[in-house]
């Protein structure tokens, strides 16, 4: 018998490639790809290959990052700084990348996502320990803060 994470894993990879994106649960980092050159067209989401629970909380927070950009419009006015970045670096202009302003933003992005990823849990009744999704979300929101606030 599965455990109960290997099922909503389950759901929220169906739901993933309803969209049109490819799920690979056998990665040595976690990201939401689009395809080269757009900014919300689905394309592949890669999980950590780790155990089930920690992985249905990561493709919890992909997805949140597409519940956010899915509509780029709505998107690109809750969060200008990180779209302009974002749009210039689809034309291989990446100084906007460089700025304050856009290290702000993608944090604020990426709070909001780990939160879109938790509504999405409840919108699709899956059955996770939200205290512990929470307290999962702190070691990686942590290491993005290091990881740009070292970058130049």
């Amino acid at each position: 018998m599965k455990n109960k994470m290997t099922i909503e894993l389950e759901i929220l990879k169906k739901y993933a490639e309803s969209f049109g994106f490819k799920v690979n649960l056998n990665s040595k980092s976690s990201e939401m790809l689009t395809k080269r050159g757009t900014l919300n067209t689905p394309y592949k989401i890669n999980i950590i290959n780790t155990n089930s629970t920690h992985q249905c909380y990561l493709l919890l927070h992909e997805l949140g990052h597409w519940e956010l950009m899915k509509d780029w419009d709505v998107y690109k006015q809750k969060y200008q700084f990180t779209a302009t970045g974002d749009e210039f670096a689809c034309e291989k202009i990446y100084k906007y990348r460089r700025r304050i302003a856009y290290k702000v933003d993608i944090m604020r992005e990426e709070f909001s996502a780990w939160e879109a990823g938790k509504k999405l849990a409840t919108k699709l009744n899956l059955n996770i320990d939200v205290m512990d999704y929470d307290r999962y979300s702190i070691s990686p929101l942590f290491s993005y803060i290091k990881y740009l606030g070292n970058k130049k």
